[in-house]
């Protein structure tokens, strides 16, 4: 910042000398809004590549654990993330698997099964897959479409690039992931 106030006043001494100070405000005035106009379509090239839809913003800021995210992050995470959809009675992720992934219910019901014991049904919203990724273990339940559904999905590198860069959401994830993976299913409850 330093140099460029340097080196404009450098160059405003010298416009001066040479056009006097009514014609250095002139240069000036032409000068910035030529140099708006040049840069302008580059500038709208980037935001049109970087815009994101705010509800898959807020669909990912919803998430108890992402939500304390700052907002660059979490548009870095709506641009790496994709959509995935499934016909009812598809099964997502079984006990055992490797952890690969993180879902969001964009739409449709889930239903999370242990031991073949149900634990809970998951709706639009709701996220799981996440204890694989933060535990680096295998998956600790399987889940299975009951509705046709929709969901958004982020892979293992962009999950934990997000939520292990900031102290604040790998606490909150931690906190979420002892809460489900420390419990025995009679402890959970059906809505846990």
């Amino acid at each position: 910042m330093s140099a460029g106030l340097a080196c404009g006043a450098l160059l405003a001494s010298a416009l001066i000398a040479v056009v006097g100070t009514s014609g250095a405000f002139v240069v000036v005035g032409i000068l910035l809004p030529a140099a708006t106009l040049l840069v302008l379509p580059g500038l709208r090239a980037a935001d049109a590549r970087s815009q994101v839809a705010p509800e898959d913003v807020a669909r990912l800021l919803a998430v108890p654990f992402l939500g304390v995210l700052t907002p660059l992050v979490v548009e870095r995470l709506v641009r790496e993330q994709t959509e995935r959809w499934v016909p009812a009675d598809t099964w997502l992720m079984r006990e055992g698997d490797p952890g690969d992934a993180f879902f969001v219910i964009a739409s449709g019901r889930v239903e999370v099964t242990q031991h073949g014991s149900v634990l809970r049904e998951l709706g639009p919203g709701d996220s799981f897959g996440e204890l694989a990724l933060l535990r680096d273990v295998p998956r600790t339940a399987s889940v299975r479409a009951l509705t046709p559904a929709t969901f958004v999905v982020l892979g293992r590198d962009a999950f934990l690039g997000a939520v292990t860069g900031v102290p604040r959401s790998v606490q909150a994830a931690d906190t979420h992931a002892r809460r489900y993976s420390d419990l025995d299913p009679e402890e959970r409850g059906p809505g846990a």
